[in-house]
């Protein structure tokens, strides 16, 4: 048993699943940490670590494992494809100020809107959502993967 290793192995497994089902791949590499901040699920912060050497910077995703024993894991999964798409929003949206949430890129937005808040049936343009459904199948497949 190796505690660092499974846990951050599994939490890649997921951003992998995760940016292949529901980013197509489009998203860059980041470095995922496990920080307990308080009354928060997880977080995005863009460019928080340097590279030492030539100085490159890369985004940061964590979330809080305080909550991993006690919500439900499409909880957890949930803020992760929530930060992910910050993180998606960070690199081809329109960021907001301070870091969150905008209404800039409303179709990858709406992974967000099923960590909190009851999902929304129309887009912002209009368009059917099709993001409960797309992220529930992600995560249902993710969990299958590693016998959740």
């Amino acid at each position: 048993m190796r505690p660092t290793d499974d846990a951050y192995t599994e939490l890649q497994m997921a951003f992998d699943h995760f940016n292949a089902e529901l980013f197509g791949n489009s998203l860059p590499p980041c470095l995922l940490t496990l920080q307990r901040e308080k009354k928060t699920y997880g977080y995005f912060s863009a460019e928080r670590f340097v590279r030492r050497g030539d100085g490159s910077r890369t985004d940061e995703i964590a979330p809080n494992p305080a909550y991993f024993g006690i919500v439900p894991i499409i909880e957890v999964m949930q803020t992760i494809a929530h930060e992910m798409a910050h993180l998606w929003q960070h690199h081809f949206g329109k960021p907001g100020q301070r870091r969150y949430h905008t209404k800039s890129g409303p179709t990858k937005w709406k992974p967000s809107a099923l960590c909190r808040h009851p999902p929304a049936n129309l887009t912002a343009n209009g368009q059917a959502n099709t993001w409960p459904t797309t992220l529930s199948r992600a995560v249902c497949s993710w969990s299958r993967a590693i016998n959740c």
